[in-house]
């Protein structure tokens, strides 16, 4: 099969890219050139802008286009409305971010977002980004008939630009007193980037329409597990200390960035922890082994990265603060 990816160099689109060369397809590559362009040199490959440039693509014969890298609404009509005669499938790598978290239980069906209406819709900010991908969406099932709108939750795996889940395992690593989100048995949701490669190029194949929650089961996996498998694959056994999340909450600590997979429940989005992925198992997800995942962030690390600061995650100063003000908190009750 022919499938252009737009992005196709970092993290998600790497990974895409990576699986459906291993499947033997003919992969082509439009973005702007700026990202890893020293990926894939034999792949044929096409650089400009989204918004202008995609005539510079051949105007025809793709079995799939996957849009990976799309936040705007304006930037799906423009793409969708020039592959709608020339691709056979149009795939949209969403979030399951477009869904009203405060939910209990997340779905396909469940519902989504809206952008105010005071909000500029060409503009993607922390506030709106769930809302505008919900938008983007649209403009994907209303324009194509094959649309395959496919929604993982927080991606894990090498490289990964954000470290919001490989913040763990290299904290883990490095050892020492250590602080961690009480309690240990809170529930996580992820999926590795490799996994949700291989299920997105299934859905190529199949040339299979519909929508998807792609993450690991729901309550399958705790923050204490992830952290007792990042002890056994960096051989390291920190001091950590649980702390209570009205104490992190009082100190300021900023949740899913200081302290990743953290959502405290005052901030009330009980489903971003429960999301029903038995729609995407029943269409071919699987799921490799955590600790598997956990090691091959820290191989990268080692390999690749070396001290290169961590992009998310409590910078050891701030621990350390913490560390003695939790500390000291407890001695007086």
């Amino acid at each position: 099969m022919r499938v252009l990816i737009l992005g196709g160099t970092q993290f998600i689109g790497r990974h895409l890219v990576s699986e459906l060369l291993r499947r033997g397809h003919e992969v082509v590559l439009f973005n702007r050139g700026r990202t890893n362009p020293e990926l894939f040199p034999q792949l044929e490959q096409y650089h400009g802008d989204r918004r202008t440039d995609l005539a510079l693509l051949p105007p025809s014969g793709w079995d799939a286009v996957v849009d990976t890298c799309a936040y705007v609404p304006r930037d799906v009509e423009i793409s969708t409305r020039h592959f709608a005669s020339s691709a056979r499938q149009y795939v949209f790598i969403s979030t399951v971010s477009v869904f009203d978290l405060k939910q209990p239980q997340i779905n396909e069906q469940s519902r989504k977002l809206r952008l105010p209406p005071d909000a500029d819709p060409d503009v993607m900010t922390p506030e709106t980004y769930g809302a505008l991908k919900a938008l983007c969406e649209d403009v994907v099932a209303e324009t194509f008939r094959r649309a395959t709108i496919v929604r993982p939750g927080l991606v894990a795996g090498p490289w990964d630009p954000t470290d919001r889940f490989s913040y763990w395992p290299l904290r883990v690593a490095l050892g020492g007193d250590m602080l961690a989100p009480a309690p240990p048995d809170r529930f996580v949701q992820y999926i590795d980037a490799r996994d949700l490669a291989t299920f997105t190029a299934l859905q190529i194949e199949k040339c299979e329409s519909g929508d998807f929650n792609v993450v690991i089961p729901p309550k399958r996996n705790t923050l204490g597990e992830v952290l007792g498998a990042s002890m056994v694959q960096s051989n390291s056994r920190p001091e950590i200390t649980w702390v209570e999340e009205r104490f992190l909450e009082a100190q300021g600590v900023q949740p899913w960035t200081e302290l990743p997979l953290w959502i405290p429940q005052s901030e009330g989005a009980p489903g971003i922890t429960n999301v029903d992925m038995a729609k995407a198992f029943g269409a071919g997800l699987t799921f490799r082994p955590m600790e598997t995942t956990i090691g091959d962030i820290l191989h990268w690390q080692y390999a690749e990265r070396r001290g290169v600061p961590l992009r998310a995650g409590l910078a050891p100063a701030r621990e350390k603060e913490l560390l003695a003000a939790w500390a000291s908190s407890t001695a007086k009750t």
